[in-house]
This record gives structure tokens, C-alpha cells and sequence, in this order.
């Protein structure tokens, strides 16, 4: 039963990344103009490199198509990058590190964006997905 036990929580936690993956991405294709194609590049790369396993190289091109986007005033972008870097911290287990980047996605959000409660609603989901990741990672197992 212990092994059941862990393969559920572990299966949980796999489809909670996922759900945190497709938000990311649902909120990434709300493209402005403001874009180029080096941090559109890193983006890509830092989203594939996810889907392989790369967490450290993912989180890598996330920031740095973070930076590039926010030189460019490009918000959605930016926050669809902390909501990369926050789903890969989720990945890695380090769930106060995920909850620090989805509240910066969640505020600058808040501040920079109005008229939007689609991308609001992506970005509360990513950060509900993180708490119950951590909730699921915390639960003690069952002994038979």
C-alpha cells in the first residue's frame, strides 16, 4: 500500500506540473508587438527544455527572456516567463521559490495590466497549482 501511496502523490504532482505548463503557455500566446526574436528564441527554448528534463537550462532562458521582455515593456511576456520559472521551481520541489515568482508575475500583473481577468485567472491558477504541489509533496504517507 506505501507504494501506491507514493505513486499517487507522484502522479498528482505530475499532472499539477502540467496543468502549471499548459497555463504558462495558454498566457504566453497573449503576444503584444513588443517582442524580438532573441527573447522569443530563449522563450522556446526555455519551454522545450523544460519538456526534456533541463530544469536548470529552462530556468537559465526563462530569466533571460524575462530580462529581455521587460526591456522591451512587454508584461504578458514577462509574466509568462515567472510563470515558466515558477513551474520549473515547482518541478524541482523548491516550492518557496516558485511561490516567490508567481507573486511577482501575480504583481506585476496587478500593476501594469488592466482589463484582463483571463491572465489574472491563469496567473491565480498557477499559484493555486504551486500550493497544492507543496500540500500533495507535504502529505505524510499512510503505513499499513
Amino acid at each position: 500500500m506505501k507504494f501506491f501511496n507514493s505513486l499517487h502523490r507522484s502522479f498528482s504532482l505530475l499532472l499539477l506540473v502540467l496543468l502549471t505548463v499548459l497555463t504558462t503557455d495558454a498566457l504566453s500566446q497573449q503576444k503584444t508587438d513588443r517582442t524580438n526574436s532573441s527573447a522569443d528564441s530563449s522563450f522556446t527554448d526555455a519551454t522545450n527544455f523544460m519538456f526534456q528534463g533541463s530544469i536548470d537550462q529552462s530556468i537559465l532562458s526563462f530569466t533571460y527572456a524575462a530580462n529581455e521582455f521587460e526591456k522591451l515593456e512587454n508584461v504578458k511576456q514577462t509574466i509568462a516567463c515567472y510563470l515558466g520559472i515558477a513551474t520549473c521551481y515547482t518541478i524541482k520541489g523548491d516550492f518557496k521559490k516558485s511561490l516567490e515568482f508567481n507573486e511577482k508575475a501575480l504583481s506585476l500583473h496587478k500593476i501594469k495590466i488592466i482589463n484582463d481577468q483571463e491572465g489574472l485567472d491563469l496567473i491565480m491558477s498557477n499559484l493555486a497549482l504551486c500550493k497544492e504541489a507543496q500540500r500533495i509533496s507535504n502529505r505524510p504517507e499512510k503505513i499499513d
